[in-house]
């Protein structure tokens, strides 16, 4: 959570986010030359390239500007259609829309983006300080997906009484252009565009009262048709008012600001449980039956004609505007709103198209077209993870911007297979390696990967790295050099760290002398109470890897007894609790368990996974009010998004292109939530300049500064260092996690769980 409240700024800049990765040729031409042996991709017959260009061209302008004109039998829409949610997924394709050189050249960040007519219009807000020119900025996309750049005049005016760039322009329903913004005072203003100025229309329900000792903070706000104002604070509260500003017509408790959607005299906004969406009149100045959904604070919402549309994480939901429940119109699969840790702001529709504008690193836009029959591609990849991981899902979406000729499939074992296991997933996997029907790309986290290695299935990176090598970082590249080859490598890795108060390493050595020192204490040392016992297993396992499996494959019982006590007098000490059987378990490299107890001195120790550089996030003030200090742990990290090539891939150039551009500074510096820290050079440097200590957090009884750039070169300085990657297997882990479950719930006792483990285990390594 803490990454989010200071990165909240930072990830809404944008920038240009198309580029030719491969100097010296264009980029379809290098594909092409390497694809087949050199030999070019086959285009329609009596067709050559620059005429396929240029009518594919002509092909997308007219799509664009006739959206509006859809045939309904053919529209999935507003038709009547066989399609289902699962086919309309299938048959849809993600395309990224580059944004405008001139924003990051001018130093520009983002302030908002409408929908005006069908046009999208994007502002943002200029060094206007240090250069003197105007502050706003509109860009307006064209229908071959080129931007128009104007100054915004109008505003210039409150210049001057804007804190921090704090201000919003938006589009009325009325027709009228209006900013809201805040001053130096923390007090809101509204003003509407007035030709080449503005007038201010004074709310004076936005000040402090003496029922409320606090102004009014604007998250969302919208003008409706009828000139009044619709406004959701930032703690879920909903005002409407009179078009002059002066009265308060009604006022409710609403969900998420984001989703608020307005349409001429009427807006939906997220109901304050968070599952339906609320519809109301402001005409009638009464509610309209809510319609029935089962949404989160990700849902955006956009109308077409009569229906409105909630877009989620769970996919794509249609209802009729006046309705009163949703249907499933598209099934997310891994397209980029699939998120579950995305950042969804603009939701748009356009006859079967829709748009979304995330504001992510420095802001993406994403297109959602259906698919072309007639499109040429170069070929198809397929992407390989056991689970979901939302880093692939980003990379995959910027690929495909930078390469819309490759059509990329991810898959996930979970999804892919019937099965119930980890170990069934594998087992699956192999059958359809070995038969030459494999995905082309391996994400080989959770997989056997060095049993993979061994057998030949996997393909020299070599090769495909030997261009960007020597820009990556040594500690973590040696790791995968085998006599010259490189087999696998990570795209990030995070680090297992520690907060400590003051106490000597050496009791971080071992898991023996951690539980020892833990048990010394009277209070918890290192955890919060009533943590469940799988999360506590995945702390341990991973922080202090119990040497279970020998070189040579064979299994020690001795160890595991150790172990499986060690783990015992924790959870007796640390007073952990079992699973819940209808709770989905936490996980140490997913969740950030009660972190409170330490930041208040009332726990010894924090162990964390360190997930990059904002990661870091308060933790230097609290070890520093602590007298402790930020630890790595043995100079130990675990890779995310192992990639590898299937050996036998019938894809071999496109999946050379693929790592190729993985690895390139481009996609190694694009942010994606908790995935970890870049393992290129230039990167890291960069990641160790960053300076966010002008932010504060605070939970009512204490107040901390975010890093500074001392802290971030600390962590970049052990982040340089670290040297042993801590493999995670997954069916290895579930073998024991499940046993030391049922252990420690009392089921069966140390030597009965011993036992399970080591014949599942010695099983598992001679398969």
């Amino acid at each position: 959570m803490k990454k989010y409240l200071f990165k909240i700024q930072s990830i809404l800049f944008f920038c240009c986010l198309v580029c030719c990765v491969f100097a010296g040729c264009s980029k379809k031409d290098w594909i092409n030359n390497i694809q087949n042996g050199g030999e070019k991709a086959e285009l329609n017959e009596n067709q050559s390239e620059s005429t396929y260009k240029d009518e594919k061209n002509k092909e997308e302008t007219e799509t664009l500007s006739q959206q509006s004109e859809i045939n309904q039998k053919e529209n999935p829409i507003t038709g009547s259609s066989t399609y289902n949610a699962e086919s309309r997924m299938e048959n849809y394709k993600e395309k990224g829309i580059a944004l405008s050189s001139a924003k990051k050249e001018n130093g520009e960040s983002y302030c908002n983006i409408i929908w005006n007519n069908g046009r999208m219009e994007m502002f943002t807000i200029g060094p206007w300080r240090e250069t003197g020119k105007s502050m706003i900025w509109k860009y307006t996309l064209n229908s071959d997906e080129t931007w128009e750049r104007e100054e915004v005049l109008w505003t210039q005016g409150v210049k001057e009484k804007v804190s921090v760039n704090r201000i919003t322009i938006i589009l009325g329903e009325d027709h009228n252009y209006y900013a809201y913004y805040c001053d130096e005072n923390e007090r809101y203003h509204l003003i509407r565009q007035a030709g080449d100025s503005f007038e201010e229309i004074v709310i004076p329900d936005w000040d402090k009262t003496k029922d409320r000792a606090y102004n009014i903070q604007p998250a969302e706000l919208a003008v409706l048709e009828n000139g009044k104002i619709v406004l959701v604070d930032q703690i879920g509260g909903c005002y409407i008012y009179s078009s002059d500003g002066k009265e308060t017509l009604d006022s409710f408790l609403c969900g998420w600001c984001e989703t608020l959607y307005v349409k001429e005299n009427e807006f939906f906004v997220l109901e304050n449980k968070g599952t339906s969406i609320l519809h109301y009149d402001t005409e009638k100045m009464e509610f309209l039956p809510m319609l029935e959904g089962n949404f989160d604070s990700l849902v955006r919402l956009a109308i077409f004609e009569d229906q409105l549309f909630a877009c989620c994480p769970e996919g794509i939901f249609r209802a009729k505007k006046d309705g009163t429940s949703f249907e499933k119109w598209m099934e997310p699969g891994k397209f980029h709103f699939s998120k579950k840790n995305g950042n969804p702001k603009k939701f748009f529709m356009l006859g079967d198209t829709f748009y979304i504008m995330y504001g992510e690193e420095e802001g993406t836009i994403k297109k959602y077209v259906p698919k072309d029959p007639k499109e040429e591609f170069l070929g198809v990849l397929t992407v390989y993870s056991v689970e979901t991981n939302e880093m692939i899902i980003d990379m995959i979406a910027e690929f495909r911007m930078q390469y819309p000729e490759i059509d990329v499939y991810y898959e996930t074992a979970k999804e892919s297979e019937r099965s119930t296991t980890i170990s069934d997933h594998i087992r699956a996997l192999n059958t359809r390696i070995l038969a030459g029907d494999g995905p082309d790309i391996l994400v080989l986290d959770g997989l056997p990967a060095q049993s993979y290695m061994d057998k030949g299935i996997l393909a020299d990176l070599s090769t495909m790295l030997s261009e960007v090598k020597e820009d990556l970082q040594p500690n973590i590249l040696s790791n995968y050099i085998e006599e010259d080859h490189i087999y696998m490598l990570p795209m990030r890795f995070t680090i297992p760290m520690i907060c400590t108060s003051g106490q000597n390493v050496e009791i971080f050595h071992s898991l023996e002398k951690f539980v020892d020192y833990c048990e010394s204490k009277e209070k918890n040392a290192a955890i919060t109470e009533s943590v469940p016992y799988s999360y506590i297993i995945e702390l341990l396992y991973y922080n202090f890897p119990p040497d279970i499996v020998s070189e040579k494959g064979d299994v020690s019982k001795e160890n595991i007894v150790n172990f499986l006590k060690l783990v015992k007098r924790f959870c007796v000490k640390e007073r952990a609790v079992p699973d819940k059987d209808n709770e989905k378990k936490k996980s140490y490299f997913s969740d950030r368990v009660a972190s409170g107890n330490y930041m208040h001195g009332e726990q010894d120790m924090l162990l964390i996974n360190m997930t990059g550089i904002y990661g870091l996030g308060t933790y230097p003030e609290e070890v520093e009010m602590q007298n402790g200090a930020l630890l790595g742990n043995k100079g130990i990290f675990f890779p995310n998004g192992l990639l590898a090539v299937n050996e036998l891939s019938k894809q071999k150039p496109l999946a050379e292109v693929f790592i190729k551009t993985m690895f390139s500074y481009k996609m190694q510096k694009m942010y994606t939530s908790g995935s970890g820290f870049s393992i290129h050079k230039k990167v890291l440097d960069e990641n160790a300049k960053e300076d966010y200590s002008y932010q504060t957090y605070g939970d009512g009884t204490i107040s901390l500064n975010y890093f500074n750039s001392k802290d971030a070169k600390r962590l970049i300085q052990i982040a340089k260092a670290v040297q042993t990657p801590v493999i995670r297997n997954q069916p290895v882990f579930e073998v024991i996690q499940e046993a030391a479950c049922r252990y420690l719930d009392g089921k069966i006792n140390e030597e009965e769980a011993a036992e399970d483990i080591t014949e599942r285990l010695s099983l598992y390594y001679l398969e």
